[in-house]
């Protein structure tokens, strides 16, 4: 297996501080809600205006009573208006809800897009539950900011504004008095919510080891059990959940001061407004009914406040979040950052050139030194050396995975920087050292590479490789295959994948330990298998059976990232002694 890479400005070397992102940035997102949005904030107005007007009919209704007229009419059109804004704001509530849900699914989409196309060296450095965790938990937080945050901030303001001017001409005096002490309250949540920004993404980026983790440990839970270790893993597991709890406890804490804070300087603000508003109404400066609508509009000054102080602290989480999620979208896939030309490889590879190719996953430690050789078609090379020698890193970099740090690859002369990735990949089929199985059917694993196989051709190529046992159970090609293929053997996954391969009809197979898992009569068949389509394709086989090895027409011998050898079987066993031990060691048959 080649080493996992971790390259210089990787996440792990240089891990982000969650204060990148902006507000604005989540504007591209709104694309497909903009209408929806727009008349949400335009009821969301609506509304405000509304309930800016009710304190003044309460006003009414009181002054009616104090002269002992009808208040009949008053309190008709407040309820009427009471009854339309609650309406209003079911419409307003379903639209911005369904607008949060499209700007989530548009952010989804967009990291799912990048996620696919990330290079290689990126995602075999990151944990793939953190990964998980930011398309689930991270996006899912953005929502907030939205369904009862940006539009809501837009009537607050309008309440706010109308509140203050309508305030100020029943009673400068108390506005003041009001505003003063609330102010206070304001800036002091202001500078304790800046805080909530750090701390959840520290408690997210915890959420996403977390994840990890369990990911970890369900993908290896029968080795896991199988070594008696369930106890220590499960600790380990668990020791990721206190940390999130230590996290989230932090923000518990920030968010515990924020609101209480704000609440104690307006209670303050209700007191000193009655309190001082009652003597005023005791001198004759100011009429009962004038009060009791300063108290009323000192409500809707309040309301807003509070309300744009939860918006604000939503804010910080959803940054936060959002920054994790740009971590990755932000990336340069491989499209982007691998040189790729536009050139179609030949239907027929008729030559696989490796010429003078050195490569290191880290500058510190080359793994592949002036490495040269060539296969033609027809034939079957065999890769062989010790672990570590940098054979399936041969794969990858011929997959271009990786690119040679110097030196070029050619097929058919032409260096594989010249051919589009999908048309490259496409002319190669690849058996990896561990066959994943991808969770699904039968038929979804078999058509990865060729969607368009009719079931016939899905039944024969699972013949074709012993698996027709599977075709004739009761789901069929329709059968479920579990977590990365649990319901299969080691040997079972081996052969789908190797009847994956056949599907795709390829120029090139690259074969990474083909017969590892499979007993001696698969081995033999899976061996005629190479054999019979040969002719037509360029084979590479990476192997340490002495059965897969013999039966090549070339052997490369590779040892600390360098050919030190090649040649036929008869050969290399008459003049390497490397060839020789390895076939003693490790070819499991004497020569």
């Amino acid at each position: 297996m080649a080493p996992r890479p971790w390259p210089e400005g990787s996440h792990m070397a240089n891990k982000p501080d969650g204060t990148t992102a902006r507000l604005r940035d989540l504007l591209p997102f709104t694309a497909g809600s903009r209408v929806r949005l727009g008349f949400a904030a335009l009821l969301s107005l609506i509304v405000a205006g509304l309930l800016v007007v009710q304190p003044l009919l309460v006003q009414e209704v009181i002054g009616a009573a104090e002269l002992q007229a009808s208040v009949v009419g008053p309190a008709t059109l407040l309820l009427c208006l009471t009854v339309v804004a609650a309406l209003l704001s079911c419409v307003q509530s379903y639209l911005l809800r369904s607008g949060s849900e499209s700007i989530v699914a548009s952010i989804r989409g967009s990291y799912l897009a990048k996620l696919f196309h990330l290079p290689m060296k990126d995602l075999d450095t990151r944990s793939y539950g953190d990964l998980i965790s930011r398309i689930s938990s991270d996006a899912a937080l953005i929502r907030s900011v939205v369904t009862s945050g940006l539009v809501e901030v837009l009537s607050s303001a309008v309440m706010l504004v109308a509140a203050v001017v309508i305030m100020w001409i029943l009673d400068p005096v108390l506005l003041v008095v009001a505003l003063s002490m609330i102010s206070v309250g304001t800036v002091i949540s202001v500078l304790l919510a800046k805080k909530l920004r750090p701390a959840n993404y520290e408690m997210q980026h915890r959420v996403g080891t977390m994840a990890g983790a369990v990911q970890r440990a369900l993908h290896g839970m029968r080795t896991i059990r199988a070594s008696s270790a369930t106890e220590r893993e499960n600790e380990v597991a668990a020791g990721s959940v206190a940390d999130v709890l230590l996290s989230a406890k932090r923000i518990a804490k920030l968010e515990a001061l924020v609101q209480p804070v704000l609440t104690i300087c307006i209670q303050g603000a209700f007191v000193a407004t009655i309190a001082i508003g009652g003597l005023r109404v005791a001198s004759g400066a100011l009429p009962l009914a004038s009060l009791m609508s300063m108290v009323l509009y000192l409500f809707l000054l309040t309301n807003p406040i509070s309300q744009m102080m939860g918006v604000f602290s939503q804010i910080q989480v959803a940054i936060a979040s959002f920054n994790r999620i740009r971590e990755i979208t932000e990336q340069e896939d491989e499209r982007e950052q691998i040189d790729q030309g536009d050139a179609e490889p030949d239907a027929i590879v008729t030559r696989l050139e490796f010429d003078h190719v050195n490569f290191a996953y880290t500058p510190q430690s080359p793994v592949l030194r002036d490495v040269t050789f060539s296969a033609s078609l027809g034939q079957r090379v065999a890769i062989v050396g010790p672990s570590g020698a940098g054979k399936s890193t041969l794969f990858a970099l011929i997959e271009r995975f990786y690119d040679p740090v110097d030196g070029e690859i050619r097929l058919n002369g032409t260096p594989l920087r010249e051919f589009g990735l999908e048309a490259l990949r496409r002319r190669i089929g690849y058996v990896e050292q561990d066959s994943p199985a991808l969770s699904g059917t039968v038929s979804e694993n078999l058509r990865l590479a060729a969607h368009d196989a009719t079931d016939d051709e899905l039944r024969r190529v699972l013949a074709d490789v012993g698996l027709e046992d599977i075709a004739r159970r009761d789901d069929g090609l329709g059968s479920a295959l579990g977590e990365s293929g649990l319901n299969l053997s080691g040997g079972q996954r081996q052969r789908l994948a190797w009847a994956r391969t056949l599907l795709s009809k390829p120029s090139v197979v690259l074969l990474d330990e083909p017969t590892s898992a499979v007993d001696a009569i698969t081995e033999e068949a899976l061996q005629s298998l190479i054999s019979q389509g040969s002719d037509h394709r360029l084979t590479l086989v990476i192997a340490h059976r002495m059965a897969t090895v013999v039966g090549c027409d070339r052997i490369i011998v590779l040892d600390e990232g360098r050919v030190v050898d090649a040649g036929t079987h008869a050969e290399l066993v008459a003049r390497s002694v490397l060839y020789r031990r390895l076939a003693h060691e490790e070819l499991t048959t004497d020569v």
